[in-house]
């Protein structure tokens, strides 16, 4: 994998090869040859990488990234892997519309950039430029895909209320996974961890830990107590 070595939060973790293990024993054990998979905020392209290698020739990636730097990254390590064939990369935020949006693209720390619309304490007094990016209305995409994805990642810093509210009409739990970061501090700035969790339950969803030793039910107060972490949603854990 080629990295952005400006980059302080993605690229040191991936050199030291600690880069959220457990995410990507999800995707392993989920993904399987010919699968389709969706990845929304695919910074520089490690987890888009092991989903294009799992699903293999018969598969498709869709990969969505903003930051203008990290998606020349992203395109390049596609390229270099062999993976275009497999591996489509969109320049563009997932978003509940077609359009254009103001982007926090910080310096250094692409992972933490996020769409303005969404307060982040943590990177306010960073260094960075706001520029416009292209927004894909996610209910329309995957509306327009030939089948349910097996899998979405969601890495979106603060849009996650704003995609699932979009995504879940359109998702069948007993088809499609979603490995999802949250914050739960930032979910609360962007509208409230109560309706998080409302509309994963109403969707059929279930939470689980990913720790990459085994899958843990969260009930709403553990996920409550959570400052960061990834998490799986789905009706159940993968064998």
């Amino acid at each position: 994998m080629i990295v952005d070595t400006a980059d302080l939060l993605v690229t040191p973790q991936v050199a030291a090869g600690r880069y959220e293990a457990g995410t990507t024993a999800v995707l392993l054990r989920i993904l399987r040859p010919g699968d389709l998979a969706v990845d929304l905020g695919a910074n520089q392209g490690f987890h888009t990488l092991t989903m294009g290698v799992t699903v293999g020739p018969a598969g498709v990636v869709h990969a969505f990234e903003p930051h203008p730097r990290t998606f020349a990254y992203l395109v390049e390590n596609v390229t270099s892997v062999g993976l275009p064939h497999v591996v489509t990369v969109h320049q563009a935020a997932a978003a509940d519309r077609e359009g254009t949006a103001a982007f926090r693209a910080l310096e250094g720390q692409a992972a933490g950039s996020h769409l303005d619309i969404f307060e982040d304490d943590w990177t306010a007094e960073l260094p960075g430029d706001l520029v416009d990016v292209r927004t894909v209305d996610v209910a329309g995409f995957l509306r327009s895909l030939p089948r349910r994805p097996r899998l979405v990642k969601v890495d979106v810093e603060g849009a996650e209320l704003l995609l699932l509210e979009a995504m879940m009409p359109v998702l069948d739990p007993k088809v499609t996974s979603i490995v999802i970061e949250i914050i739960p501090p930032v979910i609360e700035q962007a509208g409230g961890i109560g309706r998080f969790l409302e509309l994963i339950r109403g969707a059929g969803y279930r939470i689980w830990s990913v720790n990459g030793e085994g899958f843990d039910e969260l009930d709403d107060e553990l996920l409550r107590a959570i400052d960061f972490a990834d998490v799986l949603l789905a009706v159940a854990p993968p064998c």
